[in-house]
């Protein structure tokens, strides 16, 4: 088997055990990927919802904090279980639920993969249509939502088909890029920012309840990812990193990949004055001119960058 994995080069490695020489990568590779792939309007949507429910800027702040603490400490385990086993987390639970039971959890990861993978194409293509309508005056329609989808599955796929280290080297430029067109959205929309609630009830009738609905809410991101961290930390060798080291950059990187993007989901959503039913055209009309490449922008990297984590796990 060849253990090399350069990037721009198709991964020929599947579930099979990767030998110690064949680990090349390391714990920032894996912060670095599940910081990047939460850059992603579906996050951006989440931090939003909570504004929709009712709570304050500070109150969903607070609630975004705790509940993906919440998520990653549920998830945080499973990092070193692929540092052990040299293969992936479907794979892995072959040795606790047997051949047959593991095809279980192998049908739930394919679940969430494709779900998520929907969910990021939809998101990112209506974006890039919206925007495409302020800047070019091009149409709103099904057709044009159709090719928008389009276009953002067929990248997702193919840098997905190429596997492990092209999307370790695209991380690397989605984290600096995604990252910082998110925190330009501050200047962008502080004009009109409040931090009062923008409707007079909570989702649930009360505050405690609606907080709690939005922190659940925010774990669900990290523990989504279950099922595909060991694609990336069975590439990780358990004689040269701790679990501690491992954890730690699994840890940031999804508590700030998941943070940021909710952040400037719940600030932007505070920001706009005549919210209708659609949050993602709300925020496109209610940028500045100068933000709507950033938008364009922020779709095609974030979709990528969570999409093909999804096509990727599924593809294992």
């Amino acid at each position: 088997m060849t253990t090399t994995d350069p990037a721009g080069a198709i991964e020929v490695a599947g579930v099979e055990y990767l030998p110690e020489e064949a680990r090349d990568s390391r714990p920032r590779n894996l912060g670095a990927v599940f910081l990047g792939a939460n850059l992603t309007w579906t996050n951006v949507v989440f931090g939003a919802f909570a504004v929709v429910f009712g709570l304050s800027f500070w109150q969903t702040v607070t609630s975004m904090a705790v509940g993906i603490a919440i998520g990653i400490l549920v998830v945080l385990p499973t990092a070193v279980i692929g540092p052990r086993t040299g293969t992936n987390m479907t794979v892995s639970s072959g040795a606790f639920f047997g051949i047959r039971g593991r095809f279980i959890g192998s049908g739930i990861a394919l679940a969430i993969a494709l779900g998520f993978a929907a969910v990021t194409v939809w998101t990112s293509g209506d974006a890039i249509v919206a925007a495409a309508h302020r800047m070019l005056a091009t149409p709103e329609n099904d057709v044009a939502r159709a090719l928008g989808y389009a276009a953002v599955a067929v990248l997702m796929v193919t840098i997905a088909l190429y596997g492990h280290a092209t999307i370790v080297a695209m991380q690397k430029i989605v984290v600096p890029v995604v990252g910082a067109l998110l925190v330009l959205g501050v200047p962008a929309f502080a004009d009109t920012f409040q931090t009062a609630s923008t409707t007079s009830e909570y989702a649930l009738g009360g505050f405690w309840p609606t907080w709690t609905l939005s922190a659940v809410l925010f774990a669900a991101a990290p523990i989504s990812y279950g099922p595909t961290i060991g694609d990336y930390t069975r590439r990780i060798s358990a004689r040269r990193y701790t679990d501690r080291s491992i954890c730690t950059a699994l840890a940031f990187g999804m508590f700030v990949g998941v943070l940021l993007p909710s952040l400037f989901g719940a600030f932007t959503a505070m920001s706009i004055t005549d919210p209708t039913d659609s949050y993602l055209n709300d925020l496109v009309a209610a940028a500045p001119a100068w933000y709507v490449i950033p938008i364009v922008v922020i779709s095609l990297l974030g979709g990528l960058s969570q999409g093909v984590l999804c096509i990727y796990a599924s593809g294992l």
